[in-house]
């Protein structure tokens, strides 16, 4: 895709967020850096141990209550949207979404794509988005990124935790292959996911947010944020002390085979700078790379992403 109209629609749609939404709330750190104490695995091996199952809400879609209680009843509410394939179906793909989003048109492409290719498509709710958005909140996923850091780390620690749990569901209930799909901050907790569940079968992130602190401090998207953190005293530090454990390349350890993940990163990518996906390659020694010439919005529409992703789990398959 063309360079110029790439960077051109990153850029426009920051903007947007940034003024219609960002730049009209502040969230503060309630507690200091030092004070903020939890652990993943905790999480996990409490969940192993309770059953939550799945609710029929129409002959395709279903919710499912979340494993972690964050004090929003609507929050707690896991929307699953199924997709179904017409072609005979082959496997599932469990698909994340990305940050701040609120329309989830701008997968129908790419969903269209996976379905043709024989992939059912359940898409998924991060915290605090679409219906789970609660009511006071001002617009989608405000309350799962800010700086009000521990609202923050444990909407991300729950959207893992979710992510366990469907994951672990379907792998137990279904008689096809069960694949992960992420796309931006989705990308970032099904990464994290494998640092808990090295059992994936096959793990395809697209764009996906590698470094947080980086993020909350140089990308544009995160100026205001940034900025909260710095009236309520936070610096660098401390916000890198803070994303340590729960933000992809400072991942202590994760166990799953490399081969069965599959990197997709748009050259002209506005919100995500290059050298976070450097840094992320690097880290995880990733060697399933794609490249394309996009940016980070478009790479939704770039036409061979549907067949570079479900060829890649007919791989594994």
């Amino acid at each position: 895709m063309d360079e110029a109209s790439s960077r051109y629609v990153d850029k426009i749609v920051m903007e947007k967020i940034l003024n219609e939404k960002l730049e009209k709330v502040h969230h503060y750190p309630s507690v200091s850096v030092d004070e903020l104490k939890c652990e993943l695995l905790d999480d996990i091996l409490t969940i192993k141990k309770t059953d939550f199952p799945l609710e029929l809400l129409t002959s395709n879609d279903t919710t499912f209550l979340s494993p972690i209680k964050s004090g929003y009843s609507e929050n707690d509410i896991v929307p699953v949207k199924s997709f179904a394939s017409k072609e005979k179906s082959i496997a599932t793909i469990l698909f994340l979404h990305g940050l701040f989003e609120d329309n989830r048109e701008i997968y129908k492409f790419l969903i269209n794509g996976m379905n043709k290719a024989g992939f059912d498509v359940k898409l998924l709710a991060l915290p605090f988005h679409y219906e789970r958005k609660p009511e006071n909140s001002l617009f989608s996923g405000e309350y799962f990124w800010s700086a009000d850091i521990v609202r923050t780390r444990n909407a991300f620690r729950q959207a893992v935790c979710e992510m366990y749990q469907i994951y672990t569901w379907f792998e137990n209930n279904s008689n096809k292959p069960v694949f992960i799909t992420g796309f931006s901050m989705g990308g970032a907790v099904s990464l994290m996911l494998t640092t808990i569940y090295k059992e994936i079968l096959g793990l395809q992130i697209i764009n996906p947010a590698a470094a947080f602190t980086d993020i909350v401090w140089d990308s544009p998207l995160c100026r205001t944020i940034r900025e909260d953190y710095i009236t309520a005293g936070y610096t660098i530090e401390d916000v890198q002390k803070v994303f340590a454990i729960f933000e992809p390349v400072g991942a202590k350890k994760s166990d799953i085979d490399r081969k069965r993940i599959n990197l997709i990163y748009g050259l002209y990518d506005q919100v995500t700078d290059l050298q976070q996906y450097n840094k992320l390659i690097e880290k995880w020694r990733l060697t399933n790379v794609i490249q394309y010439k996009s940016g980070h919005l478009n790479i939704l529409r770039v036409p061979r992403l549907a067949d570079d992703i479900t060829g890649f789990f007919k791989t594994l398959m």
